[in-house]
């Protein structure tokens, strides 16, 4: 190769870098008398996470399997919307249930966390019978260090509010898998 390229080449890898030197360079200090340099992104991107998991009890009735998908992420907070589904049977006039529960987290914390919820739950009957109902929900959430696998223990009161007003105290217990 000729020195034409040579320096073509060399200008635009310096030019790449010093576009994106912001990103990619951070120096942390001194280490036992030597310099370090790490490469980490010192912008933060948004981090979309997508999470399966099975709830005990909890919003969905006496079970549920949900979707999650945290769609906001800032510093100690995240915000995540989920929605499920479930079934169980009632009893013979009103035949089995379908539950759809869609809700709104909020977790503060990391690895440990106070995990806050609130949304919307369908019911339909196999019988023709609707319902709609709030879970709230208030709980711990453990989500261990390098792992996929996340707990969250929480209380559940479902609020039903369209004929009387009920609030129905249930609890809780969810093993989840992020998918990321």
């Amino acid at each position: 190769m000729n020195i034409s390229k040579h320096l073509c080449l060399l200008v635009s890898f310096l030019f790449s870098i010093s576009l994106n030197a912001q990103d990619i360079l951070e120096y942390k200090g001194e280490s036992n008398g030597t310099q370090d340099v790490l490469f980490v992104p010192s912008i933060r991107r948004p981090i979309r996470h997508h999470s399966v998991y099975f709830e005990l009890a909890g919003s969905g009735g006496f079970g549920s399997f949900n979707y999650e998908w945290t769609f906001k992420q800032k510093e100690k907070f995240r915000w995540m919307l989920r929605a499920g589904l479930s079934g169980t049977y009632i009893d013979k006039n009103n035949g089995v249930a379908f539950i759809f529960p869609v809700m709104v987290h909020t977790v503060y914390g990391r690895k440990h966390g106070l995990d806050i919820g609130i949304g919307q739950a369908l019911t339909i009957t196999t019988r023709g019978g609707v319902f709609l109902r709030t879970p709230l929900s208030i709980g711990y959430r453990l989500e261990p260090n390098q792992k996929r696998i996340f707990y969250r223990f929480s209380y559940t009161p479902i609020v039903s509010y369209l004929v009387d007003f009920q609030w129905e105290h249930w609890g809780g217990i969810t093993i989840g898998y992020k998918l990321r």
